[in-house]
């Protein structure tokens, strides 16, 4: 598992990409801090449909000059992930000839309008790599413009070969709400940053900074930028329905 996909995995439940970088917005504006409401808050980016029993999704996303990397997900039942309440998700993810299946686990918290990425399963040709974060990784959608949550959690990574441990220290701001274009269309998005701070097993640091941009009212990732790089989203289908 890409360690440095942690963040945007738990907030938009697809490998978008992560990093740092800028916009390639058509045009934005921050909303102000306000009520509460949904009206000024990033709440009106959460869907529920997206963790609901029964939903099947297509999420399909080119990095820069990349081939396009479908993701196929299925919100398959509850089933406890350590001991832990929480919804399994199948992905299945194809990239060119290659196809490769897991199963995520998420506790979702309707009132609070949050989803906590517990961690995930995956078979490999290797064997089976298990992936579990404590606590588990906590996004909030009920934040106003310029409001931020800090948390750590610890990843553990247990494979046939290795169990490790990464400490991840993060930062989440909601930026606000911008407009922005990608291959499948034009969406009013909602924009978060996150800086995090991974310790390695070996003790060695790596700093990210990641801004990531959420669609309003549907909750899939349109895009995500990382150094030079930007993933934009090509085409996505909720229970068979073009968005």
């Amino acid at each position: 598992m890409n360690i440095k996909s942690v963040s945007v995995l738990a907030l938009i439940l697809t490998t978008t990409g992560c990093g740092s970088g800028g916009s390639d917005s058509d045009s934005g504006s921050d909303s102000g801090s306000g009520s509460g409401s949904d009206t000024v808050n990033a709440s009106v980016c959460f869907n529920e449909t997206l963790v609901t029993v029964g939903t099947e999704y297509t999420l399909k996303t080119k990095k820069d000059n990349d081939e396009v990397i479908t993701h196929n997900y299925k919100v398959l039942d509850e089933k406890p992930f350590k001991g832990q309440p929480a919804i399994r998700i199948q992905d299945t993810l194809t990239e060119e000839s290659m196809t490769e299946t897991s199963y995520n686990y998420v506790f979702v918290d309707s009132n609070e309008k949050s989803i906590s990425f517990l961690g995930n399963t995956t078979d490999t040709i290797l064997g089976s790599i298990e992936t579990s974060l404590t606590p588990g990784h906590l996004t909030k959608f009920n934040l106003n413009s310029g409001s931020a949550y800090e948390q750590t959690t610890t990843m553990r990574v247990e494979s046939p070969s290795l169990d490790v441990d990464y400490i991840n220290d993060s930062k989440i701001t909601f930026k606000g709400f911008e407009t922005i274009t990608v291959p499948a269309g034009t969406y009013k998005t909602c924009k978060f940053e996150f800086n995090s701070s991974i310790t390695m097993p070996d003790g060695s640091t790596d700093k990210i900074n990641t801004i990531s941009w959420i669609a309003v009212e549907h909750g899939f990732g349109v895009q995500s930028v990382e150094g030079k790089s930007t993933t934009r989203l090509v085409e996505v289908t909720i229970n068979g329905t073009k968005v």
